[in-house]
């Protein structure tokens, strides 16, 4: 399950369960990516991406080429995706770090992309979106951006015949795109070649053009998450910021520094894009055993300017080549305009263009190209389609839908040149201008953002329609929020709430419009005539009836369809004609269909689109028997009929599920399903009659690797699901089976555990109305008198009241019917201690305030205190998400133990310490938790007896070494002992050690401890020391954190205190001064700051200095 994956994830840090070898801060990682991305990227899971080549692999990253299904049945298309390597095997400290350099780098891109002005920009390589799968190694993030035909400029110019103006042209490019960044207050951190890609320049007198791509080391003017470090690669990088020569690194760290440095760079791009993609580095410039970065720090020592020079000599041979003198003089200005040593003699990009630019024309708008992927219809036997005929295709398809019918992916323009009706939709817009209702409903329905990533979210929508806008963004923002307050995402469920939000939406969204009288009605409210659409009113005397969501679809297109169905004359290949057949079905036009079945001999279907015996939805019961048997049987004296072979057919690329939001409906599967959801019985009827299989069975496939593909289900499952009892009565008297026999993607079950199964927000109310409470009893006692067991067993054990409990968004009417109706609430299952209380908890991992389902059901377990097959509790998971309100629930129940320890010993208060919840910890403590409860202490290995033993950590302990400055006070304001000697094996020995700076972190939060509680500034916490004797003065002076220095100092700390090598901690510091300044460098304490670079090790050089003065007063 979705929250399950969440846990593991985040709790894989704690036990040896879940994703990943124990590799801790997986969890916060990947919520600081989320956070990012905020609201302004889409998330696309792996389930809507097919590998197809890999392009490149680099020490951090690997690029893949890719099939992406996007939303709104647009047909897919190729993308590049970039995904952070796994950490290699290494230790456990080095793994974590690998992974949050990369992840940094990915969170840093992210922030970069989304910045405003970078997604419209024709030379900055557009983000679509990111996402994350699951390896063994836990979340690995990936960014997916365009796909380029031509790859990197080093390829292209390697393999192109260029000439010299195409290739100005392409450093135009690159420099135009640097003063996009630099304009936007962003330095690209790492500007060479192999960072910029080539497309093609459609509509533009040239044939490419060239895009910024990259921006893993991006430094964001003011970036308050990242350190000010440019990174880049040493062969690019400018002087100054390699401390070459007279230069230090670390006096070369404002913003304006960091743009001088990516000019630079740009000089040297501009010299290999000259040079037809060869490096401007000359072997022949190397004196014998010399490395080529020995050779740059040698040059800029001893020679003013001397790559310039080398540069400008090149120039001077193309001169003799008989180039254009004006080309290359643009060229040798623009050298002189970047490649000087020092930074404050080279000029803005906006100068370099202007040289560069000298003789040519304003520049034009670029067009950006998307490549289609390789056809997989029957036609083309699985074939690659030409490039030229991909990009046919792409010229001339268009990405809107109709007016109305949004989310059905058809596109309304006129035929195309090849003769086919438009119905692709691949031109490059930039992501959030893509972003459609259907994105809305699946990004309030996801279950794997992290809750404070939801929280995020949630609260800029709700800063953005705090003051009422005409701006259709306003009304769109509504909506999301409405939905967010349906299911809890990232606030409290609250139904008062999403109404209010649904109408201010409706006021200027068409989805909302059409959806507020429905829902709003079912909660009992009085509708005005205001909010009423044409399409309520004529309804409303259905509204009460089992036709009502029938009759709603078909007036709803006829309603909003403003586009004349197409015509059948003018196709002529089976192709075309089955494509304009699909359309004709699609838009309800039955005389066109007619005609167009008479015409198509033999259907040949989309492997991506429904069929036209899917959209039979669109036919009144009359036209429907019509075209049905036009379909399948053939019209008069002319059979069998075009569509014979697709009864039981389903999309087969991508998630195959057609979303219609202006109804809430998700419709997937073959025509049979299809025609159950929209609550068709005489569709269902006919169906059977024309030779459907009654017990097909489709599932979505699954959206990430940890995932399992979603359940099979059956007409008669999704009758059940959503609360149909006519459909069920139908399918039952047809003969549909009640039971799963199971198969390789699923487990067996009976239709009854589909009664609380997930579905989209509103959908359920939107189906009945008032009625969806009776619909539920309806459903379930027909269950029950045709012999179904309210209490049968899935494989794992779960009743259908366990499986509905599984999903975080499942209503509380839902389980008080099923309870009502005699569910068991403490089953035996497969692992005989699964229970209610135990699934209901864990869903608050994905919705904190979703308690509604466990308050029902935690005091009918038999055994509060219960552990899963996980060996982790109801209390357990309530803590972990954080739900304070559902351990509220929980310790009201008889037996609750607020001292129950996981399997591997950790205890509850230090499950809340570790995910900061603070509101936690008081519950606990008010229900007898211990507050200095440590962790068990164990071997390391596992093994039992003696060995080595895994430290102790108290909450205390673990919030002051995660930087939890509230939480680590709320703990000291409680009572926490802030002397851990009283442990067996402690890892630290008082919260002052705990809150420096030390081997693995760099930050500090003592200062703020100790200036809030002055009950720490004593002489037995100053003079505790660890097992080398250190104080926290001694540890804190030596990994450089001069504020907890200072801050000890001030408060009286003994800085005469020696540690078992006789060394003060002034003593300490200056011997390591020493070293550095001998060249020796730094030991493996101090790996973090090596790690870091050139840059790191210079400002960890200026704090010991800092921390040597203090000591010294």
């Amino acid at each position: 399950m979705d929250s399950g994956s969440l846990f593991d994830l985040s709790f894989n840090s704690q036990s040896g369960s879940g994703v990943g070898p124990g590799v801790p801060g997986d969890f916060e990682e990947l919520n600081a990516i989320i956070s990012a991305a905020g609201i302004r990227l889409p998330v696309i899971l792996p389930g809507r991406l097919t590998f197809d080549s890999r392009l490149g692999k680099g020490t951090s990253f690997e690029v893949n080429r890719e099939i992406f299904d996007p939303l709104s049945n647009r047909n897919p298309y190729y993308v590049a995706v970039k995904h952070v390597i796994p950490a290699p095997e290494a230790p456990l400290e080095d793994q974590v770090k690998h992974r949050r350099r990369r992840n940094d780098g990915v969170a840093r891109e992210l922030r970069a992309l989304i910045n405003l002005g970078l997604v419209k920009s024709s030379v900055i390589l557009p983000i679509l979106g990111y996402g994350w799968d699951n390896s063994p190694f836990g979340r690995r993030p990936y960014i997916v951006v365009d796909y380029s035909d031509h790859g990197t400029l080093p390829k292209y110019l390697g393999r192109a015949r260029s000439t010299t103006v195409e290739r100005r042209e392409l450093a135009l490019d690159v420099a135009v795109g640097l003063k996009v960044l630099h304009d936007n207050h962003i330095a690209h951190g790492d500007l060479k070649p192999s960072n910029v890609l080539v497309f093609d320049a459609e509509g533009l007198n040239r044939p490419q053009m060239a895009k910024l791509a990259d921006f893993g080391a991006a430094i964001l003017e003011n970036d308050q998450l990242q350190p000010a470090v440019y990174t880049g690669t040493p062969l690019y990088n400018a002087p100054e910021q390699e401390g070459r020569g007279r230069f230090e690194a670390s006096g070369w760290r404002r913003q304006e520094d960091f743009y001088r440095a990516d000019v630079w760079s740009l000089g040297l791009t501009i010299w290999e894009i000259m040079q037809s993609g060869r490096g401007y580095f000359q072997e022949t410039w190397l004196k014998e055993g010399q490395s080529r970065l020995g050779f740059l720090d040698s040059v800029v020592s001893s020679e003013t300017d001397g790559i310039l020079t080398r540069a400008m000599a090149y120039c001077n041979d193309l001169l003799q080549g008989n180039q254009t003198n004006t080309i290359v003089d643009a060229v040798s200005k623009a050298f002189r305009l970047t490649l000087r040593d020092d930074p404050h003699q080279r000029s803005s990009t906006c100068d370099v263009i202007q040289a560069l630019a000298q003789g040519t024309t304003p520049k034009a708008a670029y067009l950006a190209v998307k490549t289609l992927p390789p056809s997989t219809t029957p036609a083309s036997g699985g074939l690659k389609l030409p490039l030229s005929t991909r990009r046919r295709i792409d010229r001339t398809s268009s990405s809107k839908p109709p007016t109305g019918l949004a989310g059905q992916g058809v596109d309304g323009s006129k035929e195309s040149p090849l003769g086919l009706p438009a119905v692709v939709s691949a031109t490059q817009q930039p992501a959030k201008e893509r972003a459609d209702v259907a994105h809305m409903f699946e990004f309030a329905m996801t279950l794997r953002t992290p809750w404070v990533s939801q929280c995020r979210i949630f609260n800029e929508w709700r800063a953005a329609t705090q003051s009422t806008s005409s701006n259709p963004s306003y009304f769109d923002d509504c909506l999301r929020l409405a939905l967010c307050y349906q299911v809890g995402f990232g606030t409290r469920p609250d139904s008062q709430e999403m109404l209010e939000f649904l109408a201010k939406s409706a006021q200027g969204n068409d989805t909302a419009k059409a959806l507020y009288h429905r829902i709003a009605s079912s909660q009992g409210l009085v509708i005005g005539d205001s909010l009423q659409t044409s399409l309520d009113r004529e309804l409303e005397q259905h509204a009460n009836d089992q036709s009502y969501l029938t009759r709603r679809i078909m007036l709803y297109r006829k309603v909003c369809s403003k586009q004349a169905p197409p015509h059948p004359r003018g196709y002529t290949t089976t192709t075309d004609l089955s494509a304009a057949l699909c359309l004709a079905c699609q838009m309800g036009d039955l005389p066109t269909a007619m005609k167009l079945c008479i015409q198509c001999k033999h259907f040949t279907p989309d492997p991506s689109q429904p069929t036209p015996l899917h959209w039979l939805i669109m036919f009144d019961d009359e036209q429907v028997e019509i075209l049905g048997k036009a379909l399948v049987f053939g019209s008069p004296g002319r059979h069998p009929g075009p569509c014979r072979d697709y009864l039981n057919s389903s999309p087969t690329i991508g998630r195959g599920v057609t979303f219609l939001p202006e109804h809430c409906l998700e419709l997937g599967g073959p025509p049979f399903h299809w025609a159950v959801r929209t609550r068709n019985a005489n569709l269902v009827r006919l169906l059977a009659t024309l030779g459907a299989d009654l017990n097909v069975r489709w599932g979505t496939p699954a959206q990430t690797e940890a995932d399992q593909p979603g359940l099979e289900l059956s007409p008669l499952d999704l009758a059940v699901l959503f609360h149909l009892p006519d459909m069920v009565q139908v399918l039952l008297d047809l003969g549909a089976k009640s039971e799963s026999g199971g198969s390789a993607t699923h487990s067996p079950h009976s239709t009854f555990h589909c009664i609380g199964r997930r579905c989209a927000p509103l959908s359920r109310q939107l189906i009945h109305g008032a009625q969806y409470r009776r619909a539920l009893k309806e459903t379930i006692s027909l269950l029950v008198d045709r012999g179904f067991n309210i209490n049968d067993a899935d494989a794992d054990g779960y009743n259908p009241l366990l499986v509905a409990l599984t999903e975080p968004d499942c209503e509380a009417y839902i389980v008080e019917e099923l309870l009502s109706a005699g569910a068991d609430a403490t089953p035996i299952t497969s692992d005989n201690v699964t229970n209610a209380a135990l699934i209901a908890a864990r869903c608050c991992i994905s919705r904190r305030y979703s308690v509604s389902c466990l308050r029902l059901v935690a005091p009918r377990v038999l055994d509060i205190n219960a552990l899963d097959r996980f060996k982790k509790s109801a209390l357990h998971y309530a803590v972990v998400a954080g739900s304070n309100e559902a351990v509220r629930i929980l310790a009201g129940v008889a037996g609750f133990d607020a001292n129950l320890r996981t399997a591997n010993g950790s205890h509850p208060v230090h499950l809340a310490a570790l995910f900061d919840a603070k509101d936690v910890i008081s519950t606990l403590v008010e229900a007898g938790a211990d507050i200095d409860a440590p962790t068990a202490v164990k071997n390391r290995d596992g093994s039992p007896g003696s060995g080595e033993k895994t430290p102790a950590l108290t909450a205390l302990m673990t919030a002051a070494m995660r930087r939890m400055t509230a939480t680590a006070g709320f703990l000291l304001k409680h009572g926490a002992r802030p002397d851990f000697t009283f442990l067996v094996n402690p890892l630290m020995p008082t919260v002052l050690h705990a809150a420096c700076a030390g081997a693995s972190r760099g930050d500090s939060i003592l200062r703020d401890l100790l200036t809030e509680h002055g009950s720490l500034a004593t002489s037995a916490l100053f003079n505790a020391v660890d097992e080398s004797g250190w104080t926290a003065l001694r540890k804190a002076a030596y990994y450089g954190d001069a504020g907890a220095v200072e801050a000890l100092l001030e408060k009286g700390a003994d800085r005469g205190v020696v540690d078992k090598a006789g060394q003060t901690a002034l003593e300490a510091v200056t011997d390591l001064l020493k070293r550095m300044r001998a060249g020796e460098g730094l030991g493996w304490r101090h790996k973090r700051v090596t790690n870091g670079g050139k840059q790191a090790v210079a400002d960890f050089e200026a704090a010991l200095e800092r921390v040597q003065f203090l000591l010294n007063e």
